[in-house]
């Protein structure tokens, strides 16, 4: 087990809704995602904030939780039970002008036209590697891989997990980026 060192989180509520827990898709999704401990997390389509919330309860230094859904967002920032846990609400046309650096990027039910508005998404990973791990519809994650291959400027950086097929019928990918090139 990973040290936590940050507390956890007094009273947040960790199920998607009052009386349920989380759906097929998101517990199927949430094995396929690396370790959170010490890392900075950005979620894109989230939701009510359920993937934010748990990635805290995983060690996580702070989560930024994105979607397009006014409503989704407001419920999520009810629940938020931490300082470290942020939402904006925001459609994926916007998503280039995201700032910040983030160790894990995790985009859900990722749609073909979300794919383009990802591509340049990479550059908000921390010290040039990290982790992108999406789930969508299969074309939409064909289209976001050659996308983000073709707009990283060092060829063969970029590592994919085999696509694995969630209960929804979505896809899901994890992609690692690692820096390990020499300075000339």
């Amino acid at each position: 087990m990973a040290n936590n060192i940050y507390p956890t989180m007094a009273g947040a509520d960790m199920r998607q809704a009052r009386g349920e827990t989380a759906s097929p898709q998101w517990q199927q999704f949430m094995h396929l995602l690396p370790d959170f401990a010490g890392k900075n997390v950005l979620v894109l389509n989230c939701g009510n904030g359920w993937l934010c919330r748990q990635v805290l309860a995983k060690g996580a230094i702070g989560a930024t939780g994105i979607d397009a859904d006014a409503e989704l967002i407001t419920q999520a920032r009810k629940q938020a039970g931490s300082a470290r846990l942020r939402y904006r609400l925001m459609p994926s046309d916007y998503w280039n002008d995201i700032g910040g650096q983030f160790d894990i990027i995790v985009a859900a039910n990722v749609s073909p036209s979300d794919a383009m508005h990802l591509a340049t998404i990479p550059r908000l990973l921390r010290r040039g590697h990290g982790t992108l791990a999406i789930s969508g519809q299969p074309e939409a994650l064909s289209v976001l891989q050659q996308a983000v291959h073709v707009t990283d400027l060092k060829p063969g950086s970029w590592h994919a997990s085999p696509a694995t097929v969630l209960a929804s019928g979505n896809v899901a990918i994890v992609m690692y980026r690692r820096r390990l090139y020499k300075r000339q």
